[in-house]
């Protein structure tokens, strides 16, 4: 059966990591979720252009 989507979510990140996801949002003068939200997007492109790409060989 598959999952059902949600808007929300949880995540966890070492200190290391939020404290640079922190130090980012505050340069770009931009919230913490707003920052994560565009990574997300960008991974999912990522990905995506490397199944279009597999398609074309």
């Amino acid at each position: 059966m598959k999952k059902k989507c949600k808007s929300r979510m949880s995540v966890s990140f070492t200190e290391e990591h939020y404290s640079q996801l922190c130090v980012l949002s505050e340069e770009k003068d931009v919230s913490l979720a707003w920052l994560i939200r565009k990574a997300v997007e960008a991974y999912i492109q990522v990905e995506q252009n490397k199944k279009v790409e597999l398609k074309g060989r």
